[in-house]
């Protein structure tokens, strides 16, 4: 499966699915930034009820993103997040979730689930591990 909608040139290319949205982990890889530039990000993404391996967070967070070293303009990022499945519609949110956090680095970053509350600002703040 990939994007299959018009997309203007100054947009990321489109991602690409391996396997099905029922395999866990789901596995794709998507174009977006890091650090001031476009890379292919080679993703993984869990359910939180289905993630098995320890839990690299505080307690009271409830998702995690782990991303790591650059290889060939590429980086593997392993998404936990707060969701009951994973249909087409998360897996784009996804997406557009990384394509759009401002403070992606290398090593894990946590934050809160659907059950916390934002801040002020209407957003929840992460915790960096």
């Amino acid at each position: 499966m990939t994007e299959d909608v018009a997309r203007p040139a100054s947009q990321p290319t489109p991602w690409q699915l391996y396997g099905g949205l029922d395999e866990r982990p789901v596995r794709f890889d998507f174009d977006g930034p890091f650090e001031g530039r476009i890379i292919r990000w080679r993703a993984r993404l869990w359910p939180r009820g289905e993630w098995t391996a320890p839990w690299p967070c505080p307690a009271d967070c409830r998702q995690f993103m782990r991303i790591g070293p650059e290889r060939d303009g590429s980086r593997d990022i392993e998404l936990v997040l707060d969701l009951d499945r994973i249909d087409p519609r998360s897996l784009m949110m996804a997406i557009i979730m990384v394509r759009k956090y401002r403070r992606l680095r290398e090593g894990v970053i946590c934050f809160h689930g659907r059950e916390n509350a934002p801040n002020r600002s209407g957003n929840v703040s992460p915790k960096i591990a």
